[in-house]
């Protein structure tokens, strides 16, 4: 996440503000999208497997069967759910990315 940390960061500063308006709004709708997208992250993946310093980090590990949690349909269903919300703002964080990107493309040349 170190790359977005520094994305949002530099859309942030109060240096690096546009000057234009529809470059500055999809910046903001950009920083929105990914504060979400950690939000989630932060709430729902968990360590999984041994210590270490390579820590291995899983979308709610005790409710996938395939990561050592128990057969329960009710947590494997409610495991599908959470993967679906994760594929879904995966996709609006990689579209209001290029929207920004094409928005400033855009504006500047």
């Amino acid at each position: 996440m170190n790359l977005l940390d520094d994305l949002e960061q530099y859309l942030l500063s109060i240096d690096n503000e546009f000057l234009d308006q529809y470059i500055q709004s999809e910046a903001n709708r950009l920083v929105g999208t990914m504060q979400k997208w950690r939000d989630f992250c932060s709430a729902n993946f968990f360590s999984h497997g041994p210590a270490s310093d390579d820590t291995i980090f899983a979308l709610r590990p005790d409710w996938n069967i395939d990561r050592g949690g128990v057969y329960d349909p009710e947590m494997m269903r409610q495991y599908d759910e959470l993967s679906d919300e994760l594929h879904e703002k995966t996709s609006d964080l990689l579209e209001h990315l290029n929207e920004f990107r094409r928005t400033a493309k855009k504006r500047i040349l």
